[in-house]
């Protein structure tokens, strides 16, 4: 018995139309900017540390007053963005 959906070497592709909300852009648009900024941060805290980069909690904490007056969203949304330019880029 063979798989109802097996394929014979051609290639299926669904495509649809999808335009995110201004809401979702905006919030995209600041998780970057947070993330490419939290990299800046993180490679200055390292070159005054012997080039070791700081843990995502004190990379947070050199954050907290940038995230608290240019971003409106939970306290939370900024430790994945720290995690990442952390994890990611170091």
């Amino acid at each position: 018995m063979t798989h109802l959906w097996k394929s014979n070497g051609d290639k299926r592709t669904i495509v649809f139309e999808y335009k995110p909300s201004d809401t979702i852009l905006k919030y995209l648009n600041d998780m970057r900017d947070l993330i490419n900024k939290a990299i800046i941060n993180a490679y200055s805290m390292a070159k005054s540390n012997n080039n070791e980069l700081p843990s995502p909690i004190v990379l947070r904490k050199s954050l907290k007053n940038y995230y608290d007056n240019n971003i409106d969203y939970a306290k939370h949304h900024i430790n994945p963005a720290c995690r990442n330019a952390i994890q990611n880029y170091g």
